[in-house]
């Protein structure tokens, strides 16, 4: 049976993605437990606030090494928000941290200086053609971000966003590892129909 692990390591609201799996009717459980998160199918990692924090709580709870061998396993792994940016190798929030490197590239602060930072706000998204996210193209997702995930390889992006024409990544994808910049179970009922898109893979 498919069900979904959600990754509980102390950094971030769970309410609301708790909410948007129980309306799909999709299987999860929310733990920590390296045990219990082994018998799932599918792994979310979420996040809210800084890099330094969520990585160290991720070591904290021995998480970075359970997601790094749920990839190797190929199990199906989709980071939110934070999460996505911690699979990438390095952010430099606030200094200079190693990230999981689960995705080549690093994370930086958004240079634009037109619009206020952080983003705040619906933005309408561009997906890649053929990929999981399409049922969303051209459909306004939330985000909330100050800092953006730069892959080394630009055929990992599968979804940007543009302010002023400057165009910011906001979903990747390297075989089994997923992350989307913006909060689908914030972004309407368009952007919780990927939880079941996520699952079906």
């Amino acid at each position: 049976m498919k069900k979904i692990g959600i990754i509980d390591y102390g950094v971030g609201n769970l309410f609301s993605l708790k909410n948007a799996l129980e309306y799909l009717n999709i299987n999860f459980i929310i733990s920590r437990s390296e045990n219990e998160l082994a018998n799932c199918s599918h792994l979310i990692l979420p996040g809210v606030g800084a890099f330094l924090p969520a990585i160290s709580s991720l070591k904290k709870y021995k998480m970075d090494k359970f997601l790094k061998k749920s990839s190797l396993d190929k199990v199906p792994i989709m980071g939110i928000c934070l999460g996505m940016q911690l699979f990438f190798n390095s952010s430099n929030e606030f200094g200079n941290h190693q990230g999981l490197s689960l995705i080549q590239g690093k994370v930086q602060k958004i240079n634009n200086k037109i619009n206020k930072i952080p983003i705040i706000g619906w933005q309408k998204i561009k997906t890649k053609k053929n990929n999981f996210l399409n049922s969303i193209n051209n459909k306004f997702v939330y985000l909330l971000h100050s800092y953006e995930c730069i892959p080394d390889d630009k055929n990992d992006i599968i979804g940007t966003y543009k302010i002023n024409n400057q165009k910011i990544v906001c979903a990747v994808r390297k075989k089994n590892i997923i992350g989307v910049q913006f909060h689908p179970e914030k972004s309407d009922f368009d952007g919780i129909k990927i939880f079941k898109q996520f699952i079906s893979l």
